[in-house]
């Protein structure tokens, strides 16, 4: 949940094939010098990295500060990558270019730079330069490198790699893996440096963080340490993955080969590495667990690297194939090894080829991607009852509140227990098609809307509020309440209507994939607010926003700073999707609408009656499906209004007859509930 270069050297291996020196074996296979890795002495660490003003020593950064020219982002976006000398390892630099390897343009500030990543806002970029054998320093730079700042000095550093939230980067530190704490105001700076693993034996290098930032992935010489292999065979490295504190370390490759470069996929299933398990170095990828292991690349030459494009349909890495054997390119392929196409021409070596988050270069997700299971629909009462959430997944505020997701007949729901006690306001934040909506529930409910524009976020409908005051179970407050989920497409509980800081929301669901983000406020106390996702850091998070104190009139433009690409992004999903009402009509068929009964609005498609067992909606279906009908059947929300349902199934049965399907050839059938919204549409077409 995500390289120094001779060093002709195999990374992980504990020895130096040098640039100067003739190799120490013939076998060896000389890497991209910025995946090298020396073995290094173990020292003790500092209970801090050392900050200085800026770089020091041979070969160093220059002080030239001329902004690169704009690039377009053409080929679907921008990928940031290192050029070395092939002569000289020491004379190399970063450059960027567009996905489809045009506007190749030079980083300033980057001379000697080897190790690039860069942070999840796009904003710098993290490199080594290799002072000397006992200094390999870190540095940050800015996207346009007007501003260089040097983190760490007089350690053996490499590999850096930013969390998904950019408060934190993980690197490689004298073999072992290590994580600091970072943060760009008001000027970059680091803190709290944690050792993660401590084998002074490994040679752990090239940490990735998962895409939800809990786990760690990395390569490493076996040893004895993790517990898990005897053997400690130079030539052999693995892949790991542990815990975000170092936690719960196990192997996930144990093939007594060479595996190294992991890259995790941005939706988290799956994981990149490259390997020589088979001869040269080739890509590979696997499930985050280490199993089902693909083989992307193949032939004679050396391809190296994991970079998955932010949408995760791509993957760039480094090869020599089609230049002098140990120089390399850069390549792009898609996400199944189709489509290997060469980007860079030079004549130097160029690797490490990473791309610009997708909150800088116009991709559908650079924040989390979350998997939303289906389950029963919960009753928005503001108590998250035992049982109710079951199927859920499981999220956790930056206050350590807990949020839940499922998702059911189209709707989005959401249980959220906050970890504040009194009153709070809360707000989901929705976007879609350049719109934000912020649906906000405290003494009452109310929604405002921003569109996209050059400017930023643009308010066109502020808060308009409803159910002041509906907090009984009565009839009348519940059909308020259904009237309003009808107008709006959304619905939760009113802050006021629990004293446990429990809020339940249901929202309708866009057709395609959308984001979202979380915010709660104690409006006595604006210091205490939470947030999800963790890495939230726009004007989500803004006080008066929160508090839903934004003008009412328009006439004088209202704009906030939102980014939209950092939240989460949910993929609606449907078991019923194959029933769902045709895109086109062919006039050959019969059409058949199967309208279910209640208990599948009440407690979800997978239904059980504790009288008559199981509600078998799929067999249904099925069987309907076998004698020769289209079946047109979709899963009803809870307490839905079986007239207006009917309504608009008529309409439906309308559109089929406007486009020549003749009467005959429609059918509508149902059981309990179901039943009588046929009924009722078949009173409604006579």
């Amino acid at each position: 949940m995500m390289n120094t270069k001779p060093l002709a050297l195999l990374l992980l291996v504990p020895f130096v094939l040098s640039a100067c020196k003739p190799a120490a074996t013939p076998t060896a296979t000389r890497l991209p010098p910025a995946l090298t890795n020396t073995p290094l002495p173990t020292q003790t660490p500092p209970s801090s990295p050392t900050v200085a003003p800026g770089p020091t020593g041979t070969p160093a950064p220059t002080s030239t500060v001329t902004p690169p020219p704009t690039l377009s982002g053409s080929g679907g976006g921008i990928i940031a990558f290192l050029t070395f000398n092939p002569d000289n390892y020491r004379q190399s630099e970063i450059k960027f270019m567009n996905a489809d390897g045009s506007a190749v343009t030079p980083l300033p500030n980057t001379s000697g730079a080897a190790a690039v990543a860069w942070s999840p806002d796009g904003k710098w970029l993290a490199f080594i330069v290799h002072h000397n054998d006992n200094d390999w320093s870190m540095y940050v730079v800015s996207a346009d490198g007007s501003t260089l700042t040097r983190l760490t000095q007089g350690k053996l550093d490499h590999f850096p790699q930013w969390s998904p939230d950019g408060r934190q980067i993980a690197f490689s530190r004298n073999g072992n893996i290590w994580v600091m704490n970072f943060s760009a105001e008001p000027t970059p700076q680091v803190s709290d440096l944690r050792q993660l693993t401590t084998d002074p034996k490994e040679y752990a290098s090239s940490p990735v963080w998962s895409p939800d930032g809990k786990q760690i992935a990395f390569a490493s010489q076996v040893g004895d340490a993790h517990g898990v292999s005897a053997y400690n065979d130079p030539n052999t490295a693995e892949i790991f993955v542990m815990n975000a504190d170092g936690a719960n370390l196990h192997k996930l490759t144990d093939n007594q080969t060479i595996d190294i470069t992991p890259g995790w996929s941005p939706d988290g299933k799956q994981i990149a590495f490259s390997s020589n398990r088979d001869g040269a170095f080739q890509v590979y990828v696997m499930d985050a667990d280490g199993s089902n292991v693909r083989q992307l690349t193949t032939g004679d030459a050396n391809n190296v690297g994991s970079a998955w494009s932010p949408d995760g349909t791509r993957i760039a890495f480094a090869s020599d194939r089609d230049g002098q054997k140990y120089v390399y390119d850069i390549y792009l392929m898609d996400a199944d090894g189709s489509h290997q196409t060469r980007l860079t021409t030079s004549p130097w070596d160029e690797s490490s080829p990473v791309w610009k988050p997708a909150a800088n270069a116009s991709a559908l997700s650079a924040g989390l991607a979350i998997e939303v299971p289906t389950g029963n629909p919960p009753t928005l009462d503001g108590v998250l009852s035992p049982g109710e959430w079951f199927s859920a997944t499981q999220q956790e505020f930056t206050d350590g509140g807990d949020l839940y997701l499922m998702q059911n007949g189209g709707y989005l729901y959401l249980g959220i227990h906050e970890n504040i006690e009194g009153l709070t306001t809360t707000s989901v934040f929705i976007e879609y098609d350049d719109k934000i909506s912020v649906k906000h529930s405290s003494g009452s409910l109310g929604t405002a809307i921003f569109t996209h524009s050059n400017d930023g976020w643009l308010l066109i409908q502020s808060f308009q509020w409803s159910l002041y005051g509906v907090t009984s179970n009565t009839e009348a407050d519940q059909q308020q309440r259904e009237a309003f989920l009808e107008g709006n497409g959304w619905l939760a509980n009113l802050g006021s209507m629990t004293a446990i800081q429990e809020i339940e929301y249901q929202i309708a669901m866009p057709d395609g994939p959308f984001r979202v983000a979380v915010a709660y406020l104690k409006p006595s106390n604006s210091d205490k607010a939470a947030w999800w996702p963790a890495n939230l850091a726009d004007d989500c998070r803004k006080i008066e926003l929160l508090q839903a104190n934004i003008p009412v009139n328009l006439d004088t433009p209202y704009l906030l700073q939102f980014a939209p690409e950092t939240w989460a992004t949910i993929t609606p999903t449907s078991e019923l999707a194959a029933y769902a009402f045709p895109v086109s009509i062919d006039l050959s068929q019969k059409y058949l609408f199967y309208f279910h009964g209640k208990i599948i609005e009440d407690q979800g498609i997978h239904a059980v009656s504790p009288d008559f067992g199981e509600y078998e909606y799929d067999a249904i279906l099925e069987k309907l499906s076998g004698y020769g009908f289209v079946v047109i059947s979709e899963q009803r929300s809870i307490n839905a209004d079986g007239m207006k349902y009917a309504e608009r199934v008529v309409g439906q049965v309308a559109e089929l007859l406007k486009a020549g399907v003749p009467a005959k050839n429609i059918t509508v059938i149902g059981a309990s509930k179901g039943a009588g919204i046929a009924t009722s549409i078949s009173y409604l077409l006579k």
